[in-house]
């Protein structure tokens, strides 16, 4: 008999709150091109507030970075890219 083990993929999605999986998702689709958290909450139908504060949260994880930023109005629009690994 087979000793049963973990599915640790499903143990971290099921921990991590799922627009920070949304987001890594949709970083990693086509070919990582940035993407900023305006587009992904007009795409999603999501507040643009709750999007970016998961943004930072995983730029602050070391899990994204940002790939550039872009004047808009009052503010700036910040474009994220997965972290490239040196």
């Amino acid at each position: 008999m087979a000793a049963p083990t973990v599915d640790w993929e499903q143990v971290a999605r099921t921990f991590v709150h799922q627009l920070k999986v949304a987001i890594l998702d949709a970083l990693e689709k086509d070919g990582g091109s940035p993407r900023s958290p305006i587009e992904l909450a007009r795409e999603r139908g999501e507040e643009v507030n709750t999007l970016a504060y998961h943004f930072r949260g995983l730029a602050d994880e070391g899990l994204i970075e940002v790939a550039a930023t872009e004047p808009r109005r009052e503010a700036v629009e910040h474009f994220y890219r997965l972290k490239v690994e040196a």
